[in-house]
């Protein structure tokens, strides 16, 4: 399906559902994520916490299209960004994908600047 921006009323907009149905990322032989489903409902707010290594990064770049899932359906609302590519990805109102960074970046109040270095 065609993925369209929302309308231009701002105050109307809901964020839509992000669903992840078994969603494989492989790079060569090694899998970064083996299956992931979820289901995240408008409105959520969601932690990705693991140990290193565990895919966290791999999972958001999968979901701003940072990369290509290897298997499975990543969607954005009616969107399956998995099918996303060449023109059809500067249409695409990303708004959310690019927050998730600096949410993860941003410093927790109790901790002190480097405190987790």
């Amino acid at each position: 399906m065609l993925c369209s921006s929302p309308s231009a009323n701002t105050a109307d907009f809901v964020s839509p559902v992000i669903t992840l149905h078994r969603v494989t990322k492989r790079f060569q032989s090694t899998a970064a994520l083996s299956q992931i489903s979820v289901t995240i409902p408008p409105g959520q707010f969601v932690a990705i916490i693991g140990r290193s290594g565990a895919g966290k990064t791999t999972l958001l770049h999968c979901l701003s299209r940072g990369t290509v899932v290897t298997e499975g359906v990543a969607r954005f609302g009616v969107c399956d960004l998995t099918t996303l590519h060449g023109e059809m990805l500067p249409g695409i109102s990303w708004s959310g994908a690019s927050s998730f960074p600096m949410a993860l970046d941003a410093p927790m109040p109790h901790a002190r600047t480097g405190s987790s270095i």
